[in-house]
């Protein structure tokens, strides 16, 4: 087996007050996005038994309602790229 090293790119996510916002704003203009997390661990069905319940993790339940994920990958072009950064940053203006 050949030796691999490197990174591979799966997902580059942050945080944004207004995310539904922007992710609106970014499919208008042909940009995919995602949440992937939309439920902290402590509230999802599989661990209710732990007892756990909304407000007891307070910065997983704020990243949960609040981060978002952009298109990334190594085929992304520059020319791709540099439209992924200027959508949100026009999003921001």
């Amino acid at each position: 087996m050949p030796e691999m090293k490197g990174h591979t790119f799966h997902q580059f996510c942050f945080e944004v007050e207004e995310r539904d916002a922007l992710m609106s704003y970014l499919q208008k203009r042909g940009i995919s996005s995602a949440v992937y997390y939309p439920i902290p661990l402590h509230l999802q069905q599989a661990f209710t038994h732990l007892g756990y319940k909304e407000g007891d993790f307070s910065v997983s339940e704020n990243a949960a309602k609040h981060i978002v994920g952009l298109p990334i990958s190594p085929e992304l072009s520059m020319t791709d790229q540099e439209m992924i950064i200027q959508a949100v940053k026009d999003f921001h203006k």
